[in-house]
């Protein structure tokens, strides 16, 4: 049931559709520098054995990839440092953290992938590198949910189930950002896939749980609707795309190329998974009135 009364603790944003292009267009970036950083990993895994570029490349493949690679890297440098100053003069307070953040993790990004960082701690190194990308494009994608307009006071929905949705919504994020340290650091032979795969099934059944309990009471919600149903589509397809890259592995079988292909697309949606996973949170954070509200109204 919707109410009528606005949140009383937040304050009357207008939106802000340049800044939210901005934004998308930097997410863009970030995917693209996702998928060459998969690709890069993939195929010296399949050449070399390792995932980390710690020598010069030896294929025109890997030369490609190298330079493609920077070039987008460089992208997402020069249009990360934009849209934050863009933010911390224009948008409202909550997104200055965002900002000093996303400012924060492309430093971080920069420094491990550095040449002599990479072959001091190849391991370390590639692991911190691929995790921070994929950091960076959910804080991209929180950036350009927060540009948007205040919701208007029709908008806001009530939850009267147990567990609530605020506090579920938290876990969702919080197992996909494990899924995503579990799955670098396997690629990156720090450790097994059990773990992996583990964490895998825990992190589908509940953005499937809570996903579809989300679309059942907020079928109408413009919102809520979308982020819910976008998530539980990315996290299926993810979960397919790693399942039959696993047995293909396990099983000796598929060509590189289609090994390559499948693992690329499974790192990649990945990291749609864990974006999609925060602005499913902040959805819900933003729409769902704490019960504490609801009952004092």
């Amino acid at each position: 049931m919707r109410t009528e009364q606005k949140d009383p603790s937040s304050r009357t944003v207008q939106e802000n559709p340049s800044m939210r292009r901005c934004a998308v267009g930097l997410a863009v970036c970030v995917i693209a520098l996702i998928v060459l950083g998969a690709s890069l990993t993939s195929e010296l895994l399949i050449t070399r054995g390792s995932p980390t570029p710690a020598v010069s490349a030896s294929t025109p493949v890997e030369v490609t990839l190298i330079e493609m690679h920077t070039v987008a890297a460089w992208l997402v440098s020069v249009l990360t440092p934009v849209l934050a100053v863009w933010l911390l003069r224009d948008a409202p307070p909550r997104l200055h953290g965002l900002a000093y953040a996303a400012i924060a993790v492309v430093v971080g990004e920069g420094l491990s992938g550095l040449q002599s960082i990479l072959q001091s701690a190849p391991r370390a190194a590639g692991f911190l590198h691929a995790v921070l990308a994929q950091v960076l494009l959910s804080i991209v994608a929180a950036i350009a949910v927060g540009t948007s307009a205040d919701p208007s006071p029709d908008q806001f929905v009530e939850d009267f189930k147990q567990p609530p949705l605020r506090s579920l919504g938290v876990f969702v994020p919080s197992l996909a950002f494990l899924q995503v340290l579990l799955g670098a650091a396997y690629r990156h032979g720090i450790t097994g896939v059990m773990m992996h795969l583990l964490n895998a099934m825990v992190v589908t059944i509940l953005v499937f749980v809570v996903g579809m309990r989300v679309i059942q009471e907020f079928s109408s919600h413009p919102s809520l609707q979308p982020a819910a149903l976008t998530l539980v589509i990315v996290t299926g397809v993810q979960v397919a795309l790693g399942f039959i890259t696993f047995i293909l592995l396990l099983m000796n079988a598929g060509s590189p190329a289609a090994l390559l292909i499948l693992s690329v697309a499974h790192v990649s949606t990945g990291a749609v998974t864990l974006a999609a996973s925060v602005v499913f949170a902040i959805q819900i954070r933003r729409y769902i009135r704490p019960i504490a509200a609801v009952a004092g109204s």
